[in-house]
């Protein structure tokens, strides 16, 4: 047991929160005003008996570790040590002697990482399929030196091959295990990043602490990417990937460019955009945002329209605004992320030249064709722009976004004023402060058409009541279930092929941040009981609405059965045909 689960089995989430917030119980929550922003209603929401807590109104989420370090403003590590010490518990000897020596341990977390990622550099020169796919994207030399990308082999030999070169080093298998770079299955020792592109990350001066792995192969069926866990040397809130090449650029030029993931981040500098910088698959946080205010006054962010969410881009905008950062959205085509941009031979460089201030962007977005939209859709439209001012903070700014406002819509802006103090006053209640149901939902009341309100009935489900997943359909949930859902059931899934015994705690454990703050987000949502039978049944529904999709994967699945001559599970496969057809009477 590490110091975080330690703290976690012994501090109580109610009675830490309780001391910075007003809490009132509702059902099987507590709620409150959020501590980290500004809000009218309470959309702060704590459940005592997941150890969990999720603001509906600035989307922060997690466990008490993650609420202490927010609020102090300090690192998991510096959380779990005033825990420890307002609620003067006596650490174990081990735990002790684990701190006492934390230095010397980041040295060796430093030098293991190191040594694995020149190892799996090596490997990559040794396996043309992985070299040829980063080709095939475009990525030259210069870049596989540059960000030292290197691949896992597959299979056992590979890790005997790993271990054997790193004990030359004096790195036993069980400092391997410790960094979490090889993991203890029933068969043995493991690699998470076995059959993957490693990306190294590297802290803000240029150490690597952790790895992102992706699959390359068209047959994988894995989450495309799996990053190193979280621990006291690799917390993905508080790193971006790139910034220690990134900061002397950033500083020249102005501004960084901010991009989603590591191919496009390589793409970039690769191309010449040097001042780039990624997040690690998860949300851009505040304390990103914090360490980029210290280099330069501007972000840049590289808009899909058909992946970036509008309110995402203004929950984003608020947060640099808060840190004095300004937020400019640049505009690709659709269908395009950088990288793909850029290997399409396209220019990148006067869409960043031409990139708008976000409010810009979000009135002429939300505004286009203001002047031919019917009366209903210009007050909806109106209304969600006077929000995004309402929750602005800074009194001349919301002077100024309005005057921005009234002169894109033509309005007065009187009116606009008016509205505006509607917001401030209260009189209009937040999308977040709506009553949600607290009852179970009956399954012949689901319509099976509202695919994303089923999804998430499913996924709360299973949250809520983990040990339902081993008497569901996996596969089926992992292989049709919309993301990110689907990668976190397929973490269950392996966690539970290595666990006998699985706890919603053990399991939340092991998530990175991003993943942690959407299961808070939607066990939170709603209070129910769930049992097996209705959960079932709403799987059923699912089955229905994606029929024929299911019908062909197992088709599929009896095939490749039959192929491996495994006729017993092919022989399963076709009878859960056959009760699939009888209970819907087909």
């Amino acid at each position: 047991m590490n110091i975080f689960s330690y703290i976690k089995s012994h501090v109580p989430i109610l009675e830490v929160i309780s001391g910075y917030v007003t809490l009132k119980r509702m059902g099987g929550y507590w709620k409150g005003p959020c501590p980290f922003h500004q809000e009218r209603t309470a959309s702060f929401t704590v459940s005592p008996a997941k150890d969990i807590f999720y603001c509906f109104g600035c989307h922060v989420g997690g466990d008490v570790i993650a609420f202490t370090a927010k609020l102090e403003s300090c690192s998991h590590l510096q959380a779990a040590h005033m825990l420890a010490e307002k609620f003067q518990l006596e650490l174990p000897e081990q735990i002790r002697s684990n701190i006492s020596s934390s230095m010397s341990d980041k040295e060796q977390h430093t030098k293991i990482c190191t040594l694995f990622a020149q190892w799996c550099a090596q490997e990559l020169e040794k396996h043309h399929n992985a070299l040829n796919y980063l080709k095939l994207r475009t990525i030259n030399a210069q870049s596989l030196s540059t960000f030292c990308l290197g691949y896992v082999p597959s299979g056992s030999s590979g890790i005997k091959n790993l271990v054997q070169t790193m004990s030359q080093h004096n790195i036993m298998a069980k400092d391997l295990i410790q960094s979490g770079i090889v993991q203890e299955g029933k068969h043995g020792l493991y690699c998470p990043f076995e059959d993957r592109i490693i990306f190294p990350i590297k802290d803000l001066v240029g150490r690597i602490c952790g790895f992102g792995g992706r699959v390359f192969k068209t047959n994988d069926t894995r989450a495309k990417y799996y990053n190193s866990k979280e621990h006291a040397f690799f917390d993905k809130g508080t790193i971006l990937f790139g910034i220690d090449q990134a900061k002397k650029s950033m500083q020249s030029s102005g501004y960084v460019t901010l991009v989603e993931g590591y191919m496009d981040c390589i793409a970039m500098v690769q191309h010449g955009y040097t001042n780039t910088v990624a997040t690690l698959g998860t949300a851009c946080t505040q304390m990103h945002l914090e360490q980029l205010a210290r280099f330069v006054p501007k972000v840049i962010i590289l808009y899909d329209s058909d992946k970036a969410g509008q309110q995402a881009l203004i929950r984003l905008a608020h947060m640099c605004w808060s840190v004095n950062l300004e937020l400019y959205v640049a505009r690709l085509q659709a269908g395009h992320d950088p990288a793909s941009y850029l290997a399409a031979g396209l220019d990148i460089r006067p869409a960043l030249e031409s990139a708008t201030p976000i409010m810009t962007f979000f009135i002429s977005t939300i505004g286009d064709h203001y002047e031919n939209m019917s009366l209903a859709d210009k007050m909806d439209a109106t209304q969600k722009i006077i929000e995004v001012i309402a929750k602005t903070p800074n009194l001349l700014r919301q002077e100024l976004l309005l005057e921005q406002a009234c002169s894109h819509l033509n309005l007065p802006i009187g009116a606009l004023r008016q509205e505006l103090k509607k917001y401030s006053s209260g009189d209009i209640p937040e999308p977040s402060t709506v009553a949600r149901e607290s009852l179970p939902v009956a399954p012949e009341t689901i319509d099976v058409h509202e695919d994303k309100v089923l999804e998430e009935k499913i996924f709360y489900a299973i949250m809520n009541n983990i040990n339902l997943f081993r008497e569901l359909d996996q596969d089926f949930l992992i292989n049709f279930m919309a993301q990110p859902f689907a990668d976190i059931l397929k973490l269950l899934q392996h966690y539970s092929t290595e666990h006998n015994n699985i706890t919603f705690g053990n399991f939340f454990d092991t998530l990175d941040d991003s993943s942690k703050q959407l299961v808070s987000q939607h066990l939170l949502k709603t209070y129910q009981e769930t049992d097996l039978a209705t959960t079932a049944r709403l799987v059923l529904f699912m089955k229905k609405r994606y029929w024929k999709e299911f019908i062909g994967s197992l088709k599929k699945r009896i095939s490749q059965a039959e192929k491996e001559k495994n006729f017993a599970k092919a022989a399963a496969l076709v009878q859960q045909f056959v009760t699939l057809k009888k209970e819907w009477s087909l």
